[in-house]
């Protein structure tokens, strides 16, 4: 319990620097930092670190700002690509899944005709040995972004 006090503390303290806090919450702050001598401290460190870091100044190298821009545009191209190409091959793994449907209904129609096999059995074999797995394969081709970039996350690249 006392560990979330102090936690409560640095909390404001740190809001209190950037966004400011309510009258209840200053009170309360100021009761705690008179009990509590390390988050006073924390209170005398955190300005003065603030103060350090507005000092700490540097020039930016031009060519280097430049740099980053490009690699971030062309990066953000091979992405915007790579979600075309992705649609792409969507729309032409459909359009073969339908169309190889339509040249082979035919066929197994005359091999179920041939063979005496009634009519819903073919249909239905059909369906599981041929439209099946490419409706599948679609459903992975189109949830594949997704699942990448979900993936990644967890090895700190971006997709």
């Amino acid at each position: 319990m006392q560990a979330d006090l102090h936690e409560r503390a640095r909390l404001l303290l740190d809001r209190a620097v950037v966004e400011g806090v309510s009258p209840d919450e200053q009170r309360w702050l100021a009761n705690h930092l008179s009990q509590c001598a390390e988050c006073s401290r924390y209170a005398e460190l955190s300005p003065r670190t603030i103060r350090a870091l507005d000092s700490f100044a540097f020039d930016l190298d031009p060519a280097a700002a430049f740099r980053v821009q490009t690699a971030i545009r062309v990066r953000a191209g091979r992405m915007a690509s790579r979600g075309r190409d992705s649609s792409i091959g969507i729309l032409a793994a459909a359009f073969l899944t339908i169309a190889g449907s339509i040249a082979m209904w035919e066929p197994a129609a005359w091999l179920a005709i041939r063979w005496n096999w009634p009519a819903p059995a073919w249909q239905i074999g059909f369906a599981i040995l041929w439209l099946l797995p490419s409706l599948i394969l679609d459903v992975l081709l189109l949830f594949r972004g997704k699942w990448i970039a979900d993936d990644s996350g967890n090895q700190g690249e971006t997709v």
